[in-house]
């Protein structure tokens, strides 16, 4: 099994803010308070698959998002 992603980490706050300008929305970003269990970072490690696979990401997911909203 290997993880597929950019190896940066990303906010949820910057990804909704990401999306909500990509997409041209105008919708209130909701903050709520911290519940048991959250996860308070999270980042893809593609080691694996760049050792095993020579994978290297060539898009961003900026950029994935922009392709998909076309």
């Amino acid at each position: 099994m290997f993880n597929a992603g950019t190896g940066n980490s990303i906010t949820v706050s910057e990804l909704a803010n990401m999306v909500l300008e990509i997409f041209d929305l105008d919708v209130p970003v909701q903050y709520m308070p911290e519940r048991p269990g959250d996860i308070k970072y999270s980042c893809s490690d593609i080691s694996k698959a760049r050792k095993t696979l020579g994978f290297e990401p060539k898009v961003s997911l900026r950029e994935g998002l922009m392709e998909f909203a076309e």
